[in-house]
């Protein structure tokens, strides 16, 4: 498998267990995660969409992944650790993830690609 189709499989496989998770917040009615992948374009999210128990509407973007020039852009995390360490357990270098949601200025030293 070459680069490009590790990088994809991956991401697909850890965006999707996102959406068997179970939330133990209190104040949500209900939840369900929803994969939203575009392999030609090389862009994967994660959509909340649900009720608090208020009567609020949740709908939003919990995970924003592309790939571009060969490298793994984080544009949203709201994960509570961090989509990064998944994907380095998962093999993908630290030289080939940038946290697209940080300042560029700040990427350098995150110890993740800067660009």
């Amino acid at each position: 498998m070459d680069e490009l189709e590790q990088y994809r499989t991956v991401i697909k496989t850890l965006l999707s267990e996102f959406t068997t998770r179970q939330y133990a917040n209190p104040d949500i009615l209900e939840l369900q995660n929803k994969t939203v992948f575009d392999a030609t374009q090389d862009h994967y999210v994660v959509m909340s969409d649900g009720w608090n128990k208020n009567g609020s509407r949740i709908h939003g973007c919990l995970m924003d992944l592309e790939i571009i020039n060969g490298k793994i852009w984080i544009q949203r995390d709201g994960t509570e650790y961090g989509i990064a360490i998944d994907l380095m357990e998962a093999g993908i270098p630290k030289d080939k993830i940038v946290l697209g949601y940080k300042q560029p200025s700040i990427r350098p030293y995150t110890g993740f690609a800067i660009a």
